[in-house]
């Protein structure tokens, strides 16, 4: 089975528009998701690799709908659209690697007086800065040439654990108001991020091939301890198995695993 960290195909235009979306009271606003939904388009069609999941996306499309939801034009929006508004903004400036804005677009979203507690918005607004972290270790390792010594994996390891830290409040406040597709999203991250943490550690290096071998195993025991004795490889088929065979996301996953 081959694991790589190029092979995740961004599932946005079966998903995010699914996900995203919400009834609208003005024209403008539906013409900003309208232009958010074809740039959706294009990044998934882009999306041949398995890591344009979080690789910077350079396309017109998501910096054209950041030049319309500027904070000010957000802040003269129905209330009721402002979290879905900022979580557009959020997502876009993740996918074009503004990354701390985008945390802070979230942050704001998720202070709107009229967010629905355990709703879409809601949860991916919390799942968003967990998005952004995982960008910034694969942005980093890059950087790295995709080799690291033991030294430069440690911050990785504990940013790794962050990511989960996020998810995992995310989860925490699904509740009736949040659709099952929003839930299998969540999932599907999960299962995306332990794809690439165990690739990541895989690079490690140090001294011959035997001692990056025992570095390596190392920190996969590490990893394993942290979701309670669980393996990566088990955990990861843990999170596929909580989506149902036949679902979309469930086909991407058993695709990718091939």
């Amino acid at each position: 089975m081959r694991r790589k960290r190029g092979n995740t195909v961004h599932p946005l235009l079966s998903l995010l528009t699914m996900l995203l979306f919400c009834g609208c009271a003005t024209m403008d606003y539906r013409g900003v998701q309208a232009q958010f939904e074809q740039a959706v388009q294009v990044d998934n069609g882009a999306g041949v690799s398995a890591f344009n999941e979080t690789s910077v996306y350079t396309a017109p499309g998501y910096a054209e709908v950041l030049a319309q939801l500027t904070p000010d034009a957000i802040g003269k929006l129905d209330e009721r659209l402002r979290p879905n508004a900022w979580l557009l903004r959020a997502f876009c400036q993740y996918r074009t690697g503004e990354l701390q804005p985008a945390r802070e677009s979230a942050r704001l979203g998720l202070a709107e007086p009229r967010l629905v507690p355990s709703s879409r918005d809601h949860i991916l607004l919390l799942m968003i800065p967990g998005l952004v972290v995982d960008m910034d270790i694969e942005k980093g390792w890059k950087e790295k040439q995709r080799r690291l010594t033991p030294e430069q994996y440690a911050p990785i390891e504990r940013d790794y654990k962050s990511v989960f830290e996020l998810f995992s409040a995310a989860e925490q406040n699904i509740g009736a108001a949040t659709p099952l597709s929003t839930q299998y999203y969540l999932y599907y991250q999960r299962w995306r991020v332990i794809q690439g943490w165990r690739t990541i550690i895989n690079t490690i290096v140090i001294g011959d091939e035997g001692q990056s071998e025992s570095a390596r195993l190392a920190a996969l025991d590490r990893a394993r301890q942290y979701f309670g004795g669980t393996a990566l490889k088990d955990e990861a088929a843990y999170q596929a198995g909580k989506i149902p065979e036949g679902q979309p996301l469930r086909n991407l996953i058993n695709a990718q695993s091939r």
